[in-house]
């Protein structure tokens, strides 16, 4: 089956928790990618969570691994 668009999020919602569908042209995303970005967006929506005040752009995105990797470079 061929990704309708590169890169497609579809959320829907019970009473209990989110559902998150994603397609992606595996021509231009690998799984590790893609998963790497619904971690980004796992961190964002636990940001807004723990506290609704937060500024979207303060919520670190990056696990401590990654950050680390980073400042090895």
């Amino acid at each position: 089956a061929f990704a309708k668009f590169d890169l497609a999020l579809s959320v829907g919602d019970s009473a209990e928790h989110f559902r998150c569908i994603v397609e992606y042209a595996t021509a231009l995303f690998d799984r590790g990618t893609v998963e790497r970005y619904l971690g980004y967006l796992q961190a964002i929506l636990r940001g807004m969570v723990a506290d609704g005040q937060t500024v979207v752009n303060h919520i670190p995105l990056l696990s401590e691994a990654e950050r680390r990797q980073l400042t090895e470079v």
